[in-house]
């Protein structure tokens, strides 16, 4: 069985990649916005 430890780790990375592709994806809809406008 995985400990609680380990499966909180695990979901905090998850959290971050999911929070850092979001930012990259603003990023990049922004840049498609500003070259649009």
């Amino acid at each position: 069985m995985v400990s609680k430890v380990a499966l909180k780790i695990t979901q905090s990375i998850k959290l971050s990649i999911c929070i850092l592709k979001g930012l990259h994806n603003e990023i990049k809809d922004y840049k498609i916005d500003g070259i649009r406008y």
